[in-house]
C-alpha cells in the first residue's frame, strides 16, 4: 500500500474555498519574500473545514477511513511532493494567487481553460490577470479575475525535478457577497515505492457556502495500492453533522458504506467512528436526509484511462500575452 495514498482521505469533507479578505486589509496578510501573501484559500478552509492538529492521526491504523479523513484535513502546510493535503494545497495556491494579484500582469479579458481530455466540472472562466512562476523543476501558471465581489482563479502546477513528478490544478469561483463557492482539484503524483510505483490520481469537486458552512463534495482516487470514492453532504462546523458515502479501497462507489460525522468532532469522537459504517444513510443516523442531496459520483471514466495516459497528460497552457504590469 502506497505511503502517499495511505495518508489520503476517505472523507474529504468540505472544501469550500475563499472567505476573500480585501487585499487592502493588512490584518489578513503575511509577508513572504517581500510579497504580501493573502491567505484567502487557507483561511477559508480553516473557517469551513474541520481543523485537525498535525500528527494526531497516528492513533489510527493505516488505511482506515478515519485515518484517511484525518490525514487530508490535518492543518499541515508543509507536505512533501507526492502527498495530498487540503491545507497544503491551499497554502501553495495562496502564494501563487497573491503573486499574481501583486504583479499587475493584465491580459486581454477572456475565457481560458485547460486543454484537458476530461472536461472539468467548472469549465472555462473569464480571467484578466496572469503570472508564470518557475524554479528548479517547478512551474505554475496562475489566472485570476476579481470583479466586484466575484473572483475566478485557476492555478496549474507542474513539477518534474530529480524523479519527483506531479501535475495538478486548482480551479475556483467565489462570490464574497453571497459566500457561495465552488472548487475543483485534479492531481496526478508519481510515486516510487516498490510494487506500488506509478501515477496516483485524484479528482475532487466541492461547492458550498462560507457563511453557514454547508457543503457538497465528490472525490475519486485511483492509487497504485489504495483507492477511494467519496461523496459528502452536510455541515462541517458548529451544530449538526455531515454524511459520507464511502467506497473504501475501491475506485467505483458501487460497494459503499455510510457514515455520519459530527461537525467539530474531537479526536476522541472520531476514534469512536473507527469501526462504524452502515449499509444505508438512515441506519447511519442521517436524520436530515442529506442522502437525497448527494452529488453524482465521479467514476473511473473521469480520470486518465491508464498509466500511459497519466504519463502523457499535458496540463501546460500557452502563456497569454501580458498587456501591462504594475512594475
Amino acid at each position: 500500500m502506497s505511503k502517499f495514498w495511505k495518508v489520503f482521505f476517505v472523507a474529504l469533507v468540505s472544501l469550500v474555498l475563499i472567505v476573500f479578505a480585501s487585499c487592502d486589509d493588512a490584518s489578513d496578510e503575511t509577508k513572504k519574500d517581500d510579497v504580501n501573501v493573502y491567505m484567502v484559500f487557507y483561511d477559508a478552509a480553516k473557517d469551513i473545514l474541520p481543523d485537525y492538529s498535525a500528527g494526531s492521526r497516528a492513533v489510527w491504523e493505516l488505511g482506515s477511513p478515519i485515518y484517511e479523513l484525518y490525514g487530508i484535513l490535518e492543518d499541515d502546510d508543509d507536505v512533501q511532493v507526492g502527498y495530498f493535503n487540503i491545507y497544503d494545497t491551499l497554502n501553495n495556491a495562496d502564494e501563487r494567487f497573491s503573486e499574481t494579484i501583486n504583479s499587475g500582469n493584465t491580459i486581454s479579458s477572456g475565457d481560458y481553460s485547460l486543454d484537458y481530455s476530461k472536461s472539468s466540472v467548472l469549465g472555462s472562466a473569464s480571467y484578466d490577470t496572469y503570472m508564470e512562476y518557475s524554479d528548479d523543476g517547478y512551474r505554475s501558471d496562475t489566472f485570476v479575475k476579481q470583479s466586484g465581489t466575484k473572483m475566478n482563479m485557476l492555478n496549474i502546477v507542474i513539477i518534474d525535478n530529480d524523479g519527483e513528478k506531479s501535475k495538478s490544478f486548482v480551479e475556483g469561483h467565489y462570490d464574497e457577497e453571497s459566500g457561495d463557492v465552488e472548487v475543483e482539484i485534479f492531481m496526478a503524483n508519481y510515486v516510487e515505492e516498490g510494487s506500488n510505483t506509478g501515477w496516483e490520481l485524484v479528482r475532487a469537486y466541492f461547492e458550498g457556502n462560507t457563511t453557514n458552512h454547508t457543503f457538497s463534495l465528490k472525490v475519486i482516487r485511483d492509487g497504485t495500492g489504495y483507492d477511494h470514492n467519496v461523496l459528502g453532504e452536510g455541515v462541517s462546523q458548529g451544530d449538526g453533522y455531515f454524511l459520507l458515502k464511502l467506497a473504501n479501497n475501491a475506485v467505483e462507489i458501487t460497494d459503499h458504506k455510510f457514515y455520519t460525522v459530527n461537525a467539530d468532532a474531537t479526536v476522541e469522537e472520531l476514534k469512536v467512528l473507527e469501526d462504524t459504517g452502515s449499509d444505508t444513510a438512515e441506519a447511519a443516523g442521517d436524520t436530515e436526509e442529506y442522502v437525497n442531496n448527494l452529488l453524482e459520483a465521479f467514476t473511473s471514466e473521469d480520470l486518465p484511462a491508464d498509466q500511459d495516459a497519466a504519463e502523457s497528460l499535458d496540463l501546460s497552457v500557452a502563456a497569454p500575452e501580458v498587456d501591462g504590469s504594475s512594475d
